[in-house]
């Protein structure tokens, strides 16, 4: 019976390392399992120890060897590879601070309440050259503006993401929420001057977990539904993002990514950037806080032309997360080439000289959600190698549409020609409409006709608008709006998408 138990506890002890290292395979699990992956993130990791612990005293007092050996590789998986206590040898030898070169850079979510007299004392003990917000509601814009000398500081908010720096800095591009059918603001873009280069700055808050967590505490099984949507729109955001960043040369990234960086959301859009605690920080390095437990979730990453000196977690400032400072210092080539490099999404011939060019990377472009249709870019719809922009009706709407808007009006005589690539779903009718200055409508294409094919399949198609107008109104010369739109009548309301939208002379 004695040995009987002793082989027991053996292959317990071998069982539960195992399955600790499928765990500590999480970044490179497939994408089937991401959300599964992201909620075992997200929980409190430290009970992994509880069995690991238990099995050790039962076998160290039994006096075996190879079980308690096999109990004490489990506490340091866990520790080390499963929760991320980070030791940064590497770091070791950053002990040389050039500073011409170097700089200090804070990132933080505020949550609802930024306490002044511990932002006060947060910005006195760290002083950072840089710092980013997200969550910064208007009240903490309120203490932050209050707590900072505004000679000293230059201050800026954009919806909820904001920054305050000591150097020359101009928000350059906004990626908005909308993207993937949300709101608010997804990422922004600064062009941040310094004496040695010109550097992208971006600073970007990823969507919240909290509801999938929540949806599974409070429904059980039934909440896995919410969890895989939430992780599926994590993964557009860092998709589109990502891409847009991985564009621009001479970058540093900090916000509020709600992805542990073992999270293969992570491994798979972020790791190729160095992840400044993972390189200089020591500890867990925990900055989202709980009663139970805590996470690194908020990240400063950067490119290549950087070398990463320390990385800390700073302290409490009032929100439920804690700030994230890292120095460093630029190690890249001298001079101002932030904007050499970059790939450009419109950078063709047609789009440069085109009235209106769309191609849907990071934005929804001149396209808007509305109360009648979802609008979104479709990362999975790719054509051209490109993003598409998905429209799809609200739930009880039967007759969706969607307008371009216009900068100015639309002159048939220097642009004639609107071209562009869409695929719609099977027998689902869609129709093309312009309405002049003298607000007539009029139709340029339309399924029933056979002008636009509705077979699942993508196509391109190119419409001299000039002609077709001026054969019914041989006058109008001036358009000011273009609209999509499924009739009213159809029996079905389907989803199609638009790619490489143009409105162009009749040359290009």
């Amino acid at each position: 019976m004695r040995k009987i138990i002793r082989l027991f506890i053996v292959l317990c002890s071998m069982v539960y390392l195992f399955s600790l290292c499928v765990i500590w395979t999480i970044p490179y699990w497939p994408t089937r399992h991401y959300w599964l992956a992201s909620l075992i993130q997200m929980s409190p990791l430290w009970i992994l120890c509880i069995p690991a612990v238990i099995l050790f005293i039962i076998a160290l007092f039994a006096r075996m060897k190879l079980a308690t050996l096999m109990n004490i590789i489990s506490c340091i998986v866990i520790i080390i590879f499963i929760m991320g206590f980070n030791i940064p040898l590497s770091a070791l030898k950053n002990n040389v601070i050039a500073p011409k070169n170097y700089l200090r850079i804070a990132t933080c979510n505020l949550g609802t309440s930024l306490d002044a007299e511990l932002f006060s004392k947060f910005m006195t003990t760290y002083n950072p050259d840089i710092f980013l917000f997200q969550e910064a509601y208007s009240n903490n814009q309120k203490v932050i503006e209050s707590v900072l000398n505004k000679d000293i500081w230059r201050i800026s908010f954009k919806d909820e993401l904001g920054i305050a720096s000591r150097l020359e800095i101009a928000p350059l591009e906004i990626v908005n929420r909308d993207v993937v059918g949300g709101e608010g603001i997804l990422a922004i873009r600064y062009l941040l001057r310094l004496s040695f280069a010109d550097v992208n700055l971006f600073n970007l808050h990823i969507k919240s977990f909290r509801k999938g967590g929540e949806a599974i505490i409070y429904e059980g099984a039934n909440g896995i539904s919410e969890v895989k949507r939430v992780v599926k729109s994590q993964e557009k955001e860092c998709d589109i993002v990502s891409r847009w960043i991985k564009s621009h040369n001479i970058v540093l990234i900090g916000g509020d990514f709600n992805l542990s960086n073992a999270n293969p959301l992570y491994k798979k859009y972020w790791s190729s950037f160095t992840d400044a605690f993972s390189k200089a920080g020591f500890g867990f390095g925990h900055t989202k806080l709980t009663r139970l437990h805590g996470v690194r979730i908020d990240h400063i990453l950067t490119d290549g032309n950087w070398k990463i000196i320390s990385s800390k977690v700073g302290s409490y400032v009032g929100s439920d997360h804690l700030p994230v400072i890292v120095d460093i210092v630029f190690t890249g080539k001298y001079g101002s080439q932030a904007n050499k490099g970059i790939i450009a999404y419109n950078d063709d011939k047609t789009a440069k000289e085109a009235l209106v060019s769309e191609d849907f990377e990071i934005s929804l472009g001149r396209f808007r959600n509305n109360e009648d249709a979802i609008v979104m870019i479709d990362n999975t719809e790719i054509y051209n190698q490109k993003y598409s922009l998905k429209v799809e009706p609200k739930k009880g709407v039967d007759y969706p549409k969607i307008g371009l808007q216009l900068d100015d009006v639309w002159d048939l005589m220097k642009y004639p020609i609107v071209s562009f690539a869409y695929k719609i779903s099977k027998g689902a009718p869609l129709e093309l409409w312009v309405k002049t200055v003298y607000n007539d409508w009029l139709l340029l294409a339309k399924t029933d006709s056979g002008q636009l094919i509705n077979d699942e399949n993508w196509h391109e198609t190119r419409i001299n608008a000039k002609n077709l107008i001026q054969t019914i109104l041989p006058a109008v010369k001036l358009i000011k709006e273009l609209r999509f739109l499924v009739p009213k009548g159809s029996e079905t309301a389907g989803i199609f998408w638009i790619n490489s939208f143009r409105i162009i002379k009749d040359s290009l």
